[in-house]
């Protein structure tokens, strides 16, 4: 849920033209009472930014791509191009935990979706997290992404969290800008 904290957020910094979110839940973690919580804490109408949140749930590897590379455009389209929020929360959960996937079929839909999320990316703030990830699928989709922040606990002390953050998106060809912090965990709030 952080991701759709951080857009909703966006979305108010943004403004009207940013009035609808679509949130795919890819890890199957949706809490709406969580929503409501967070769209009171922030003052919002709690109406409308449910009627501005579009939560779609899958539960296979096929479904994901299938949602995100041929129904997204069409959720796009059917609610409008005004869409300009698109958040996927727990992206590489399906393909992590599930112990039966064909490994070559997961890295081609892989390899699918990023490219439809950089299509779309193109002309959308796409939102993207993923948590206990898989590195060698994790390593396809961060190249999609202008800005990539990752947030890890410290290998020397666990009280710590490590943040590394990186921009994709320089002006030179094959240069990657990048910066780290460290911080407590207890200086961190994080929205889960």
């Amino acid at each position: 849920m952080c991701s759709l904290s951080a857009a909703k957020k966006a979305w108010r910094y943004r403004g009207p033209d940013y009035s609808k979110i679509i949130a795919i839940d890819a890890g199957n973690c949706t809490d709406v009472y969580q929503c409501i919580d967070f769209a009171r804490q922030y003052g919002l109408e709690v109406k409308k930014v449910l009627q501005s949140i579009v939560v779609s749930r899958i539960f296979t590897i096929y479904q994901l791509a299938h949602l995100i590379i041929f129904e997204l455009p069409k959720i796009i389209e059917q609610f409008s191009s005004r869409n300009k929020i698109i958040v996927i929360y727990g992206l590489l959960h399906l393909f992590v935990y599930d112990s039966h996937i064909d490994k070559a079929d997961a890295k081609q839909l892989i390899k699918e979706i990023a490219g439809s999320l950089w299509k779309l990316s193109k002309d959308r703030f796409v939102l993207a997290s993923f948590t206990y990830s898989n590195s060698e699928y994790e390593k396809q989709f961060v190249p999609v992404f202008d800005k990539c922040i990752k947030v890890t606990t410290d290998i020397n002390d666990n009280r710590i969290l490590q943040m590394n953050v990186s921009n994709h998106n320089t002006k030179k060809k094959d240069s990657l800008r990048k910066a780290a912090l460290r911080l407590k965990k207890r200086e961190l709030l994080l929205v889960s």
